[in-house]
């Protein structure tokens, strides 16, 4: 009965290993693996940071290292929180227009890195309007 379990063991250590490369390969393929590893959700996001759509369990850890790699996958955060957010934000300013709760620092980080940051604010500060005048307008 011991060498049942450690075959049990042994095969679902193999199938983990496969289903590593395969993601490593096909990082879409993420989405058909049931039983996920952080470390294939890793080499997923390195193939693009937009696999975070094929990640079964989100992880802040998962999302701030999708977003800082492109902020526009923000977008597949099904949680948000401020440090995702200006992660997001400071690696792609249009990234502002995924976040559902903009906060002040968020709508300044992202003028810094895109025009096209600034439309996405509703109703911007005279420091937002001057900031974003003093680097975009010429």
């Amino acid at each position: 009965m011991a060498s049942s379990a450690s075959e049990k063991h042994y095969k679902k250590m193999l199938r983990r290993e496969y289903n590593l490369r395969i993601v490593q390969l096909r990082g879409w393929e993420l989405g058909l693996i049931t039983d996920q590893t952080e470390e294939m959700c890793i080499a997923s996001l390195n193939q693009s940071p937009h696999n975070l759509d094929c990640v079964k369990h989100q992880t802040d850890y998962l999302c701030l290292y999708a977003v800082n790699r492109d902020g526009m996958a923000l977008d597949l955060v099904e949680v948000q929180t401020e440090e995702i957010c200006l992660a997001a934000v400071r690696q792609n300013g249009e990234a502002l227009y995924f976040v559902n709760d903009k906060t002040e620092e968020m709508c300044l980080e992202a003028i810094k890195t895109s025009k096209l940051a600034y439309e996405a604010i509703k109703y911007p500060t005279p420091e937002m309007t001057s900031l974003h005048k003093m680097l975009w307008e010429v």
